[in-house]
């Protein structure tokens, strides 16, 4: 089996996934053209991380990617360790998103 450990998800929807103020610009990687290049290249699973700097601590596009394709991708999150209510987030995002993994970041 063949995974690849860090992988940056990017939505092309806006709408429904924004981008923070001032995030990079980097080109969408949906969760589809993702499964298709890994597809080629023989890659059988994927670790999303939350891409902070287009996101910050917006962990839904990579959460709604694993729960489209449990089988193939898993999510390390990013929380905000300042945050007083850091504990229950990443309690959340384990037992009701999945979450696999976690980076903290100073908020």
């Amino acid at each position: 089996m063949i995974v690849d450990t860090h992988v940056h998800a990017i939505a092309d929807d806006l709408r429904k996934y924004p981008k923070v103020a001032d995030a990079y610009v980097w080109p969408s990687l949906t969760d589809k053209e993702l499964l298709v290049s890994m597809d080629r290249l023989g890659i059988d699973r994927a670790t999303l991380v939350q891409p902070y700097f287009t996101y910050h601590y917006d962990n839904t596009y990579q959460v709604d990617c694993a729960k489209a394709h449990p089988d193939r991708f898993a999510v390390v999150c990013v929380i905000d360790i300042a945050d007083p209510k850091a504990p229950d987030t990443l309690d959340r995002l384990v037992h009701e998103a999945g979450v696999r993994g976690v980076r903290m970041f100073p908020g």
